[in-house]
Formats: C-alpha cells, sequence, structure tokens
C-alpha cells in the first residue's frame, strides 16, 4: 500500500524526488478529497493501509459508499473478488496470492458461493472488519461489518446481514419484543 502510495502521490504532483513521508501526507490529501467526492463525509485518513492512527477515522455508511464506488470499477472487482492467484512478473519470478477474505474461500465454513469480494481489516483499536460483496440473481449486496469481536464473527455478521438484503424481512412473521410492540 505504501509503495502504491508514494508512486501515485510522486506521479500526481510530477515530482520523483518528492520524500516518501511527504508522498504518503500527499497521498493522504488525495484520498481525503476523493472520498469527499463519494459522499463519504465523516471520514479521514492519514495514510494508506489503514493501520491505527489518532487522526485516520470512518464509518460503516461512509465505508459503503467508498465500497460501491470501487465495486463499479471492473478491475478493483475482479481482484476483490478473486480468492487466489498466480501471477508472474518480468522478471520471471512467481508470486502467489490469496485473499484473507474468507467468505470467498470454498474450505471455509463461512464460504459463500454469492460472496464476490471485498476487504476485510483489523487493528487492536477497532476490532475485525469486513466489506462483503454477495450477489445473486443479477442483484448485488454490500455489507460493512465493523468491530467484530471474533475474527469469524465479522464473517457470520455479513453473511446474516445479506441474508436479510436478499429475501426482504415480512414484519408480520416477527415476534416483536413488547417494548416495540
Amino acid at each position: 500500500a505504501y509503495t502504491l502510495a508514494v508512486a501515485s502521490a510522486r506521479k500526481f504532483v510530477g515530482d520523483d524526488t518528492l520524500t516518501a513521508e511527504k508522498a504518503i501526507c500527499t497521498f493522504s490529501e488525495l484520498m481525503n478529497d476523493a472520498a469527499k467526492e463519494l459522499g463519504a463525509e465523516n471520514s479521514h485518513f492519514t495514510n494508506p493501509d489503514g493501520f491505527h492512527d489518532q487522526d485516520h477515522y470512518t464509518t460503516a455508511l461512509d465505508l459503503l459508499k467508498i465500497a460501491n464506488y470501487a465495486k463499479s470499477i471492473p478491475l478493483i472487482n475482479e481482484i476483490c473478488g478473486t480468492y487466489q492467484t498466480t501471477q508472474i512478473i518480468k522478471s520471471g519470478e512467481e508470486f502467489y496470492w490469496v485473499n484473507s477474505n474468507k467468505l470467498l474461500n470454498q474450505g471455509e465454513y463461512c464460504y459463500s458461493e454469492y460472496a464476490d469480494g471485498m476487504k476485510t481489516g483489523f487493528t487492536d483499536e477497532a476490532g475485525t472488519s469486513v466489506i462483503s460483496s454477495f450477489t445473486k440473481d443479477g442483484s448485488t449486496q454490500i455489507v460493512v461489518t465493523m468491530n467484530s469481536s471474533e475474527l469469524y464473527k465479522k464473517y457470520y455478521d455479513a453473511l446474516l446481514l445479506a441474508q436479510y438484503g436478499f429475501k426482504p424481512v415480512s414484519y408480520t412473521h416477527l415476534t416483536l419484543p413488547t417494548i416495540l410492540r
């Protein structure tokens, strides 16, 4: 993430001698500008990888707005939905990558045939999170779960929310607690 951020910022300002530190600041400013353009009004980014910083924050709604835009970009959509891949770079060296999104792994209990992305996350301060995308019968649901207490809980929460999204809930079949009746 840092390599891409530095290279992008240097290209954006047209200065290959820009220090890495200044390039990260520039990239963060660009991220904040882009987020605002997408309607993410309650976010502020200070780094390209999402690691903890007092001034680095977001909301589930803002992440949903950003994810929705990212999903509209075919290459990002393809990458986020790929569970594993092998790539050979120009030098001939081979790299093997596995997506950390367990919803995409057929060997996991939380696997979903409808899952097609997007991004997992974790910090000690924020807990575990996942932005999940599910596509079923031509309809796509993007679900954001944050601050899950356990690794797999974020996936099960996402599956439950997507299930409700695909199958509208009939409130006549719900037994509501007395306080909500």
